[in-house]
């Protein structure tokens, strides 16, 4: 009959979307979700060919509707495959353009944070402890504000989001600190890693006996006669 609704394909055809494609459909932004989860989960199997491909097909996916914020990720992606493969003096150059652009966006929250404290982490393998230093304070203050603002300091819950990137940052911080020759803030960094650790739901068994191990540095030193 005339008011029978028309089959999917053709439905789909009258909107101007190509039938079966899910890039082509209404929730573009959640098949680019998907696409990008996969390169994360490929590069974390350690399927770096195929983690490749998907990261290109990603890009151009993404650039095709204009998305920025998924865009940064899958370059953060591609960075970690070229550092796999040793190119560390490019991957420095690139993920320092990549977090002057995502600065530009203006878009300060958690994933900002997440982008500059890889940065730092990478300052720091470089020996650029200065750089390093005010990225990692940086990243701390954009995750501190971000968890701030959606009241989650004082609920006090265990599934309170990225403590393991806080706790890294703020361990990296202590260290820091601790390298300079200021003991007595390397050791408040590390109460501040030990309060984040006792509000998370998964602490890093790794980040923990580190933090243990810089306070025993710390307190050695501090106390060694001069």
């Amino acid at each position: 009959s005339s008011g029978a609704a028309p089959p999917p394909d053709a439905a789909a055809a009258a909107q101007g979307e190509k039938a079966g494609d899910p890039r082509m459909h209404a929730h573009a932004h959640l098949w680019l979700q998907y696409r990008v989860a996969s390169t994360r989960i490929l590069l974390a199997q350690g399927r770096y060919g195929a983690a490749r491909q998907a990261v290109t097909a990603s890009q151009q996916e993404c650039a095709a509707v204009n998305e920025q914020l998924l865009s940064r990720e899958v370059s953060l992606r591609q960075i970690q495959l070229d550092m796999h493969e040793g190119k560390t003096d490019l991957t420095l150059a690139a993920l320092s353009e990549l977090v002057g652009k995502a600065r530009k966006l203006h878009q300060r929250d958690q994933r900002l944070a997440c982008l500059v404290a890889s940065f730092a982490e990478m300052q720091r393998d470089h020996g650029m402890d200065a750089g390093a230093l005010s990225s990692f304070q940086e990243a701390e203050h954009l995750l501190l504000q971000w968890v701030s603002a959606h009241g989650l300091t004082e609920t006090k819950s265990v599934y309170l989001p990225h403590t393991d990137v806080l706790s890294r940052v703020q361990l990296s911080l202590a260290q820091l600190h601790a390298a300079a020759g200021n003991h007595p803030l390397s050791l408040l960094y590390c109460g501040r890693v030990r309060m984040v650790l006792g509000v998370s739901r998964d602490p890093s068994p790794s980040t923990l006996c580190a933090m243990h191990l810089q306070v025993a540095r710390s307190n050695r030193l501090l106390l060694a006669p001069s």
